[in-house]
């Protein structure tokens, strides 16, 4: 009746002083896009626009056109590359968080469940 998958609760560990909330214990978690995914859309994105303006331009339209697009990938690499970044800084925090998560449950469940020898 109740199975893993079923399951979005779990347990409240000990409380992560450095990230500032609670340590839930869970059988779930959730799992945002893969980084190599966002840039699959974008370039695919990009790549619609290029074809969509190819069609019947004269050499000079042609011209502009690529250095507009030029512009466009120069603009939307700029983008990626703050975003890239944004996305290392949010990871190495979170993974920081989680190795101090991990200390503190091991703290936490070492000194309630373990007898001293």
């Amino acid at each position: 009746m109740n199975s893993s998958s079923d399951s979005s609760l779990g347990l409240l560990g000990p409380r992560n002083s450095v990230c500032n909330r609670t340590i839930i214990v869970s059988k779930r978690s959730s799992r945002r896009g893969d980084l190599p995914e966002v840039f699959n859309e974008i370039d695919s994105s990009l790549q619609k626009f290029i074809d969509q303006t190819r069609s019947n331009e004269s050499p000079d339209q042609h011209k502009n056109h690529q250095e507009n697009e030029l512009n466009i990938l120069c603009t939307k690499y700029s983008a990626l590359s703050v975003k890239y970044n944004e996305l290392l800084s949010e990871a190495q925090y979170k993974l920081n968080c989680a190795k101090n998560d991990f200390q503190q449950m091991e703290d936490f469940y070492r000194q309630k469940f373990l007898v001293p020898v």
